[in-house]
């Protein structure tokens, strides 16, 4: 429950480093999108 509790929390309020992390995810993820 506490790590649930905190990836939440980071997930509300993101470092710029997860932002580039999820960023990069994401395009590597879906690269028809960009």
């Amino acid at each position: 429950m506490t790590k649930t509790n905190k990836t939440r929390k980071l997930d509300m309020q993101p470092s710029k480093d997860q932002l580039l992390n999820k960023q990069l995810h994401h395009s590597l993820q879906c690269p028809l999108l960009q």
